[in-house]
């Protein structure tokens, strides 16, 4: 029955999910678009015949605002999954949908897993291709302000050239080994953060949402008090961890510099750590509400 459930939640969630990544295709275009300003090729190529005039400053406006524009339909595309799927939570769990929801038979636990889980995905997902889309952003810079004949292939050659040849390979393992920093671990660690921060932001808004159940009234609105104040206490239990983190390392820094990597790898783990332990909190609110405290509107 759960790989029902599963199933059945991935098929109502994967228009709108589908919808947005091929939005992120279209902001990625306008990316593309920003960048077909002859202003750009200038910044590099002082021969490269550039006449001001109406047409082309109208142009070069328009490359502005598009940048612009491409800023905020990500955020908009970011922020409008996440509300997606916490309208959809609230709907079919506390609602008079809920009442469909919950006679299924399935137990709470199973509901809870399923929509944290293909909500968790489907962030992943977005978080993907907003980082994809971003970096193709700056694939685009690099391609207009190249000077004429200079292609996207010649330059990463010359950089991997100055990256092996020129010292600046060892340059980078002489700062790692100072400093005791990996760069390759902090990539990995990235990696993992991203994963987890999927399911640890969607398991803070379903708390939210749980928490603002309690109230007999103005739920959404407690909803999202909840969540403010689950926010704000969770930056200051991480202000309180870096504090002591800091306080602790401090003089070890002082005395060698390549407790600097040490320092970081501590603070980034102990970070990730907390935002797991506040979403395993969080979830078990969310299963004890629903299975102790359920009253639907």
């Amino acid at each position: 029955m759960l790989g029902k459930l599963i199933k059945n939640e991935w098929k109502n969630t994967y228009r709108i999910g589908c919808l947005m990544l091929i939005g992120l295709v279209g902001i990625t275009f306008l990316g593309w678009l920003a960048f077909q300003s002859p202003m750009w090729r200038q910044l590099s190529d002082d021969n490269y015949y550039y006449r001001s005039n109406f047409g082309v400053n109208v142009l070069n406006i328009a490359s502005v605002f598009t940048l612009l524009l491409y800023a905020m339909m990500l955020v908009a595309v970011s922020v409008g999954i996440i509300a997606f799927l916490g309208v959809r939570f609230y709907r079919t769990m506390y609602t008079d949908e809920g009442y469909l929801t919950h006679t299924l038979p399935v137990t709470e636990g199973q509901l809870m897993f399923t929509k944290t889980l293909i909500s968790g995905i489907w962030i992943l997902l977005i978080n993907i291709g907003i980082i994809l889309s971003v970096f193709m952003l700056m694939l685009f810079m690099i391609n207009a302000i190249l000077p004429a004949g200079y292609s996207l292939s010649d330059f990463w050659e010359e950089f991997w050239r100055i990256y092996r040849e020129e010292g600046l390979e060892e340059l980078v393992l002489i700062f790692e080994r100072e400093l005791g920093i990996n760069f390759r671990g902090y990539f990995v660690y990235s990696l993992v953060s991203m994963i987890f921060g999927a399911f640890t932001s969607i398991i803070t808004l379903f708390g939210a949402i749980s928490l603002g159940q309690l109230f007999t009234k103005h739920r959404v609105l407690m909803a999202i008090v909840s969540y403010i104040g689950i926010s704000m206490v969770k930056g200051i239990c991480n202000s309180l961890v870096e504090g002591i983190i800091t306080g602790a390392y401090v003089g070890s820094i002082n005395r060698a510099p390549n407790a600097v990597g040490s320092y970081l790898n501590t603070n980034l783990i102990v970070s990730l750590i907390l935002s797991i332990v506040f979403a395993a909190v969080l979830y078990l609110v969310s299963w004890l509400i629903n299975t102790k405290k359920l009253n639907m509107e």
